[in-house]
């Protein structure tokens, strides 16, 4: 394996400390259990030493892992073993469960609770928490300085690019970078109708709000389409059928399989209905229902700061909607997630797919609440009735004594309070504002904490390799009964300033530098792409130049992103997929609703007059709109259907193009192959010629000067 995996064990007491131990070989499954209990044996109770445990896959262990995925998938491995495969095959061997052919090492978890009764002792998990508290891969410093500098001097990011990201981080790294490059490429063209549409048609454009609802439509299908090809051209096409196994997941009882004496785990679905059913549904409605409720009135707040207000201290009264979010929203999220969480381990899902998927699920309603909703209730509600909040606001300013600091408002005034300027202002400020506190919150602040963490844990264990070398020096010199100077054990440094160390130093001061880094996670990353694709497809009828600052946020974030892998978190350890489930079908419902939106607010504001009442010219048309929209969805489906076909008969099969793509690739290396095998004969035979004239030349020369 071009990297080694590392499993970090905190064992019980130990005067020795962070021993990297090295496993030959490593063929037989039991091995890992049986060094937990060697080290477990040989340390004392009581101290917070640690252990790390490098583990390297024998050929003839991942030439049978690789046989057994064939066998379960029903296809033959696409290529060589890369690097990502080799490291997948082997995490997934250790920290299997016993009664699928693997170690059943529990990581970080509570082995009493995954060590279920049904399972006897031949199937039971080692390890778990306070014993194997990491499981990690050591970063390829190598590989990643050539892929930063590689893509910093690139403009587009092709196939092979993405490839490369895959053989180096697994499949599903891979697709994260894929979907990015493509949501780049689909941008542009929008990005540049919709600065032409900034400067000459009005906000709320026809022809704006026509093409964006094609597009999100030509985009959907078309990503579906390369989520395809590229689960073909990387060979995981059936990588469904290979989930990986939850060590959480409890089975009601162990089934042997008639065909193959393996034992199937099995857990009943009415069981997890139950849970979706009886905790799941009723904890979103009542927290979807609050989080309506505080940004209800977080959006009456500012608008009543904004327009109504005009008393003393103003500066200050402005403050009340940001006071009311930070007490509110953040403890309602908190609060949200931990149940979320809760929830999703009782579902007691098998795989590691299906257990993602339902808590990104259900954790993004809550996220795109928080984003999304104060501009939906804007748009769509405040505005069209915001002359009838003043006959409501009046009163409660005279209950609380600060209806003389209103200005011109009373019972029987009405008048607009909001505006369609009023939602474009706030989708300005979504689009630039809060995309660059997303890119410090999860670029600038997390680099600056793995430069911190790194650099911390590197003075203190430089600091402590010194110790042990003084130590040694010092025990060798009492044996040798000498006397001589202080020992000293400094630690010289290269041109560079990096410590010159020997090998087992090296991996020491490795491993601690990863373990101090936080796991890589995608939940957020794929979040904030969802709440900008929602943004652009539902609201940038107001403002057109939205997507060119996605355009621009995004082409950014392919870069910084490659950075934030290779510094600022853990390697990820691979993982194979055949899609960015569960987040395509989250896309395409914000297709779909982003459509239904951009239509509504453009028959609602393309001809709006501030000066005649709101309400009049919204109710009174809501029948008609209802019919439209309900129109419009249907339109929308037959029209991705229609363009789902078209591109099948214009592209072809996605297969056939995967395996075309394979061939041509197969054709040009060995075309160069030979091409440069050829110039290197030719060119060898021409040196080998000059040579003979040359000594030719010379040997007659000579033989002049004799005679």
């Amino acid at each position: 394996m071009e990297e080694d995996s590392v499993y970090d064990f905190r064992m019980l007491g130990s005067p020795q400390s962070r021993i990297p131990v090295p496993v030959p070989g490593a063929g037989s499954g039991w091995i890992v259990e049986e060094e937990c209990k060697r080290h477990a044996g040989t340390l004392g109770a009581g101290s917070q030493s640690k252990a790390a445990l490098v583990v390297a896959g024998a050929a003839p262990l991942l030439q049978a892992l690789t046989r057994r995925q064939e066998a379960v998938e029903g296809a033959a491995h696409v290529g060589p073993l890369t690097a990502a495969d080799e490291l997948r095959l082997l995490h997934g061997f250790v920290t299997a469960a016993r009664y699928y052919g693997g170690a059943g090492v529990l990581v970080a978890e509570d082995l009493a609770c995954a060590n279920a009764p049904v399972l006897n002792n031949d199937w039971k998990w080692v390890g778990g928490k306070g014993v194997v508290d990491a499981v990690l891969a050591l970063h390829d410093k190598d590989f990643e300085k050539k892929w930063i500098e590689a893509w910093s001097d690139k403009w587009v990011l092709d196939t092979k690019d993405i490839s490369e990201i895959r053989e180096h981080m697994g499949e599903q790294v891979g697709y994260y970078f894929a979907f990015v490059q493509f949501y780049v490429q689909a941008l542009m063209p929008l990005s540049i109708f919709g600065v032409i549409a900034y400067l000459l048609f009005p906000a709320y454009s026809y022809t704006y709000s026509f093409v964006l609802c094609l597009w999100g439509i030509f985009f959907m299908v078309a990503w579906k389409r390369q989520e395809k090809y590229l689960a073909d051209l990387w060979g995981s096409t059936s990588s469904d059928r290979v989930d990986t196994e939850r060590p959480e997941f409890i089975p009601d009882r162990l089934d042997v399989d008639p065909k193959t004496n393996e034992c199937v785990p099995y857990y009943p679905f009415w069981k997890r209905w139950i849970i979706h059913a009886g905790y799941t549904v009723p904890v979103i409605i009542v927290f979807g229902t609050a989080v309506t409720i505080v940004s209800f009135v977080i959006v009456l707040a500012e608008v009543f700061t904004a327009e109504v207000y005009q008393g003393p201290d103003k500066w200050l009264v402005k403050m009340l909607p940001i006071l009311i979010y930070v007490l509110c929203l953040p403890l309602l999220q908190a609060l949200y997630m931990k149940l979320s969480s809760w929830i999703t381990k009782l579902e007691n899902s098998q795989s590691v797919d299906s257990h993602t998927a339902s808590f990104s699920r259900k954790a993004f309603i809550i996220t795109c609440l928080l984003t999304q909703l104060s501009l939906f209730l804007t748009g769509v509600v405040y505005i069209p009735i915001s002359d009838l909040l003043v006959p409501y606001v009046n009163p409660v300013l005279e209950q609380y004594g600060v209806s003389h600091h209103v200005v011109g408002l009373n019972a029987t005034e009405t008048r607009n309070l909001l505006s369609p300027s009023s939602l474009q202002t706030k989708v300005i400020s979504f689009s630039i504002t809060n995309q660059i506190i997303n890119q410090a919150v999860q670029v600038l602040i997390p680099a600056i904490l793995a430069w911190w963490s790194t650099s911390t844990i590197t003075k203190a264990e430089l600091k402590d390799i010194e110790d042990e070398r003084k130590e040694k020096a010092t025990a060798a010199d009492g044996a040798k009964k000498t006397s001589s100077a202080a020992p000293t054990g400094d630690i010289a440094f290269d041109a560079s300033n990096e410590p010159i160390l020997s090998a087992e130093e090296t991996m020491r001061l490795r491993i601690e530098k990863a373990l101090v880094l936080p796991v890589y996670d995608q939940y957020d990353e794929y979040a904030e792409l969802a709440n900008q694709f929602a943004l652009l497809i539902m609201f940038s009828a107001s403002w057109p130049l939205v997507p060119l600052f996605c355009f621009i946020n995004n082409f950014l974030d392919l870069r910084t992103h490659a950075f934030k892998v290779c510094r600022t978190v853990r390697r990820p350890i691979p993982h194979r997929t055949n899609s960015i489930k569960p987040w395509t079908s989250i896309f395409a419902s914000f297709s779909i609703l982003g459509t239904m939106t951009t239509v509504l607010l453009t028959l609602l504001y393309k001809n709006w007059d501030n000066e005649t009442p709101a309400h009049m010219q919204s109710i009174p048309k809501l029948a008609t709109y209802f019919i439209i929209l309900v129109c419009v969805e249907h339109l929308q489906f037959f029209t991705s259907w229609v363009v789902s076909v078209a591109m099948s008969i214009v592209w072809g099969d996605l297969k056939a193009l995967g395996e075309r793509k394979r061939r041509f690739e197969r054709q040009v290396e060995t075309f160069v192959k030979t091409t440069v095998g050829e110039v290197e004969d030719a060119v060898e035979g021409r040196v080998e010629s000059v040579l003979e004239k040359l000594k030719a030349a010379f040997g007659q020369k000579h033989a002049k000067k004799e005679e």
